[in-house]
């Protein structure tokens, strides 16, 4: 049985639709109506709701053999799953805040740590987790896009998140689902 994935009109669903196109497998994706937000996918028996838990889901039962999600119980492992919930815990509010208060220098100010937070750790690793690309570097890859596409924010003193972005944002996987949106 063929994953099913039924998207929202969310922030949430080009995440989901990239981690499915990265690990490769057949899936149905289902639009829902714009008045019903809820973002699911169904894994056989199995139902989840809400983006990161889809992720980790993904993550761990397709990612590990195709190199996208550490194995679990190494140190990238820990570094993988702490960033994909620091994107949704610590990431997202300022960009959210940034957009329903238009220029708020408050949101502006937390972003801006934000950014510094992966700048630094980036300065000493060509990936959030490892070597090589992982699915934290998708969840915090489209974090910074729909902060700087969609929320107008700025990534101006990020010497080390713009290469490192630019080589997330170049991965075919997700330059499918560009091209067909």
């Amino acid at each position: 049985m063929a994953i099913r994935f039924h998207d929202s009109p969310h922030f949430s669903t080009p995440l989901v639709v990239w981690a499915l196109e990265e690990i490769g497998v057949t899936y149905e994706r289902i639009p829902r109506a714009k008045d019903d937000a809820e973002l699911t996918l169904d894994d056989g028996d199995v139902k989840f709701v809400e983006a990161t838990a889809i992720l980790l889901h993904l993550g761990e039962t397709y990612g590990v053999r195709r190199g996208l999600f550490p194995e679990h119980g190494t140190p990238e492992c820990g570094q993988a799953l702490s960033w994909i919930v620091w994107a949704q815990s610590e990431g997202f509010p300022p960009v959210l805040q940034h957009m329903r208060n238009g220029a708020d220098a408050a949101a502006r100010a937390e972003w801006e740590r934000v950014v510094s937070v992966v700048d630094r750790w980036l300065a000493t690793r060509p990936y959030l987790a490892g070597q090589s690309f992982t699915f934290a570097d998708l969840a915090v890859a489209m974090l910074m896009s729909i902060a700087t596409q969609r929320a107008g924010l700025r990534l101006d003193a990020a010497d080390n998140v713009k290469p490192w972005l630019a080589r997330c944002v170049a991965r075919p996987a997700l330059r499918r689902i560009v091209v067909h949106a």
